[in-house]
């Protein structure tokens, strides 16, 4: 458990809160495709930042359901084809990977933007993007096969990597500093 939550648990509740329901807001209107001709080769949006957020000031709990709430209910308000559960638990273990990564892995690394680039770098390259292609070759096929589709992916990569490391490396002291003035004590 993280010293927010230890804290003041209803402050970090009710931060959480809000992140799932800017991320759900953010998945349903400010996501995008990415296509090759007429091909969608993947989907690229900004609810990913509301987990990051969440599990980095909040702990692996928090950023965990943050992820699940946020594809859960982005699903069910604005349905893009079938709920699929796998794509939540997906978004669920990514929450806690962001912590590890974050808290564990790279606790010690100076400055906090190269902290905040390698727990973005891992994240989405070495979980995100393959698991998701993946599920998708799993459950909706492809002519491509893994590896072609893994392949025609990689330019969301280009997009995830630098914008939400500038984006978190802006947000994160902030929200830390507004934290800490509310009483609020957050490890980072």
């Amino acid at each position: 458990m993280s010293t927010v939550t230890k804290k003041r648990p209803l402050t970090a509740m009710l931060c959480c809160a809000l992140l799932v329901a800017l991320g759900t807001v953010l998945k349903m209107y400010a996501t995008f495709n990415i296509t090759l001709g007429a091909v969608i080769i993947s989907r690229v949006g900004f609810h990913l930042l509301t987990v990051y957020l969440a599990a980095m000031l909040f702990g692996p709990v928090c950023g965990m359901i943050t992820g699940a709430l946020v594809d859960f209910l982005s699903s069910i308000l604005a349905p893009v084809g079938a709920y699929n559960p796998i794509y939540t638990l997906t978004l669920l273990l990514t929450g806690l990977l962001i912590w590890i990564c974050y808290e564990l892995l790279f606790k010690r690394v100076k400055p906090a933007f190269l902290r905040i680039l390698l727990t973005v770098l891992l994240v989405q390259a070495l979980f995100v993007w393959p698991i998701n292609t993946l599920w998708t070759v799993v459950f909706y096929g492809s002519q491509k096969g893994f590896w072609g589709l893994l392949i025609s992916r990689a330019p969301s990569l280009l997009f995830y990597i630098p914008a939400f490391t500038i984006a978190l490396s802006a947000i994160v002291p902030i929200l830390e500093k507004q934290l800490r003035s509310m009483g609020v004590t957050v490890r980072i």
